[in-house]
């Protein structure tokens, strides 16, 4: 935002108490589920933490990008999206919920694959491009509708959510994005946001990587230690 003011607000609230932890990379064998969410438990137990969001994707991070075509059920109007992945990412980042609603529990601990037609939620600016009369309860169809497209219903819309693509400039397209919650199994390379409560970000960064360390072990290949979105 500040080095580019034409850009839309990327909808994160207030940067200074949020943390990110990425490239936390597995040595070897990939993380199974219970042990991200171990870290995910433990790092919400560190004083100061509000909320802790355990994530395969996010928009400040470019090491995890899914993209690809998405469309509205007639196929008439379609757009290239990103997908971010990850539990209580809305309220974490603290995006604006303007219709419908966050993730369900259970939708949060689903295991589903990949090719699931699982709930989403979308920005504002693919609503529009996509249902411009309404996309709360439609269905956004990710893939070639000839070729074994997902199906998956929007459950809610956030007024703002940037794509990692800043090639996309200030165009329209960089707002176009979704979330899915659930489908964690094993995976390499999980990220953490946390949302503070208040200040003190240089001890909750120190006990974050103590965390990560003590909980992933000797089968942690790397880390860096958590910094400011």
């Amino acid at each position: 935002q500040d080095l580019v003011p034409l850009l839309p607000s990327d909808g994160v609230e207030d940067p200074a108490t949020l943390l990110i932890a990425s490239n936390i990379v597995a040595n070897g064998q990939p993380f199974n589920a219970a042990r991200q969410r171990q870290v995910e438990h433990d790092l919400a137990a560190i004083p100061g933490v509000r909320q802790v969001a355990l994530a395969m994707s996010m928009p400040m991070l470019r090491l995890v990008r899914m993209h690809g075509r998405v469309s509205n059920r007639s196929d008439s109007l379609h757009a290239g999206a990103v997908m971010y992945q990850g539990d209580k990412l809305v309220p974490t980042l603290g995006l604006q919920l303007v219709a419908g609603r966050d993730f369900s529990e259970a939708e949060s601990d689903s295991a589903e694959p990949a090719s699931a037609d699982y709930p989403v939620i979308i920005t504002q600016a693919l609503a529009d491009a996509l249902y411009p009369k309404g996309a709360l309860g439609q269905v956004i169809v990710m893939g070639s509708q000839s070729s074994h497209p997902s199906f998956h219903p929007v459950i809610g819309i956030v007024a703002h959510m940037l794509r990692n693509a800043l090639e996309a400039g200030a165009s329209r397209e960089i707002g176009y994005a979704m979330i899915r919650s659930g489908g964690f199994s094993e995976w390499p390379m999980p990220s953490y946001a946390v949302r503070l409560s208040g200040g003190h970000t240089g001890e909750v960064r120190t006990q974050m990587l103590a965390v990560i360390k003590r909980d992933l072990g000797s089968d942690l290949l790397a880390t860096i230690t958590p910094k400011r979105s």
